[in-house]
């Protein structure tokens, strides 16, 4: 198990509009770090403030966009309902197709 650090980025709306989708129609997915199960609470709070730090700035934020992505620098706590709210809408429509991890 594996400790929620941040979301890192997400396809900008720029991108998805040069392809002719709307944030409405297409909930764009993100990534992120996760840190191993009893990480310290220090560490953690020291990782998510010193990547919140680089996520905000406007050096990281330029070249994310310059890449058709937008840098987010969420909190773990914002991170974690992400991955739990992916989790519940991808899961039954992966057991339903009957993918497998090989």
């Amino acid at each position: 198990m594996a400790i929620v650090l941040a979301v890192s980025a997400m396809v900008s709306e720029h991108l998805l509009g040069f392809f002719g989708i709307t944030i409405a129609s297409f909930k764009v997915g993100g990534s992120g770090v996760l840190a191993p199960k009893g990480t310290p609470a220090a560490i953690l709070k020291k990782l998510e403030t010193d990547l919140r730090s680089v996520l905000t700035s406007a050096e990281v934020r330029e070249q994310y966009a310059a890449n058709g992505l937008m840098a987010v620098g969420s909190s773990s706590a914002e991170f974690a309902a992400y991955m739990k709210s992916e989790i519940a809408r991808w899961a039954p429509l992966i057991r339903a197709s009957g993918a497998t991890v090989d």
